[in-house]
């Protein structure tokens, strides 16, 4: 599970927020893959509002947590 934060910060284009995103998943990936024998339940859960308002592939992740992604603050 992973939070990506810092695609918040206001200088990052969507760009640079997608290849935080790849990286992370990534990282992930890697990691379940060395441990799914051992803990064959593992799933790879992201989220961050910046990252996964802008994405269109989330096919590598099992559950996505994107926080105020709907509402983007709006309450």
């Amino acid at each position: 599970m992973t939070h990506a934060g810092h695609t918040y910060n206001t200088l990052l284009t969507n760009m640079d927020r997608l290849n935080i995103m790849k990286q992370s998943i990534a990282i992930l990936f890697y990691l379940k893959n060395k441990f799914i024998k051992e803990y064959p339940h593992l799933l790879i859960s992201y989220g961050d509002t910046p990252s996964c308002s802008i994405a269109e592939n989330f096919d590598e992740v099992d559950e996505i947590r994107p926080g105020n992604f709907v509402f983007y603050d709006v309450m």
